[in-house]
């Protein structure tokens, strides 16, 4: 074998040896364990309590960021009912309607929450979340028409019975009104 060749074989193995020895002398890096994410409302429900709601509902007119409140009602989490209470009786008149909005798209996929939510608010200023409103067909398609009456039909919570057929009740109602 000629010189050269020999230096670099010798070189190849020396350097891949080295580099074994280094990756095993290494401690494998600690890897923290992941954060426990925070999710809106718990993020809410902290707000007030260590603020208030009176000035939880500043904050968020302050920063225009109801939309915390409209994620908490679009992803049916379970702090709703506690965050819609607590923060609709403060939110202005067109939040309000906002926030109706969101929760009549969302009811067939969290019917539970939103009729948690509309049993602690039904005595809010213009009874926003008022059955009535939220089981109001007027403007919504047919597809939801279905899914929130198939939603609420397979819904088989005894403590919110009676909402779910009163409920049911509004949505024919008001679709029978529609035509």
């Amino acid at each position: 074998m000629k010189p050269g060749r020999t230096l670099a074989l010798t070189l190849l193995i020396g350097c891949t040896l080295g580099l074994i020895v280094l990756t095993r002398r290494e401690k494998p890096a600690d890897i923290p364990a992941p954060a426990k994410t925070v999710t809106s409302s718990e993020h809410l429900m902290n707000m007030i309590k260590e603020s208030g709601v009176r000035q939880t509902a500043r904050e968020l007119d302050k920063a225009h960021d109801w939309s915390q409140v409209r994620k908490v009602i679009t992803t049916g989490q379970d702090n709703t009912r506690e965050v819609v209470a607590a923060l609709l009786p403060l939110a202005d008149q067109a939040t309000n309607r906002s926030l109706l909005q969101t929760a009549r798209y969302n009811l067939p996929r969290h019917p539970v929450q939103i009729l948690s939510a509309s049993e602690y608010t039904d005595a809010t200023p213009g009874g926003a979340f008022r059955l009535e409103g939220l089981c109001n067909a007027a403007g919504m398609s047919h597809a939801w028409q279905n899914r929130t009456r198939e939603a609420l039909s397979n819904l088989h919570d005894v403590r919110l019975a009676s909402r779910v057929n009163d409920c049911l009740n509004a949505l024919r109602q008001s679709n029978h009104n529609s035509f």
